[in-house]
């Protein structure tokens, strides 16, 4: 049996929808404030900011999700507003990895020193 190209970037798209699915409802779950949002509109916002990822160079999941949870929390662009993050993102010395782990990191520490003020 032999897989033609346009049936697996059909499960290719498939799996990214799933991945999007997943990821937008765990972000409802997390923050009450997006289940304000319509679902499928929610979705197409979770997704554009999958793809907005990629272009840093995230590829796994996971790495895309962590952006994604960071865009969410410190707004969607917040890597023009926060010059250190964009520095970082568009690092070519960076792995992917060392990126999530930077933004994940960062965001974190932000918060804890907000709530210390």
């Amino acid at each position: 049996m032999r897989i033609r190209q346009d049936q697996l970037s059909a499960f290719g798209h498939l799996a990214e929808w799933t991945f999007v699915s997943t990821l937008a409802d765990a972000l409802r779950r997390e923050f009450p404030e997006a289940q304000e949002i319509d679902i499928h509109v929610f979705k197409a916002v979770v997704h554009q900011e999958v793809l907005r990822a990629k272009t840093f160079g995230f590829v796994t999941q996971i790495h895309c999700a962590s952006y994604v949870v960071c865009s969410w929390v410190l707004g969607r662009d917040f890597y023009k507003t926060f010059p250190a993050a964009e520095y970082i993102l568009n690092s070519v010395d960076l792995s992917p990895a060392e990126k999530a782990d930077w933004l994940v990191d960062w965001t974190q520490t932000m918060f804890r020193e907000l709530e210390g003020v």
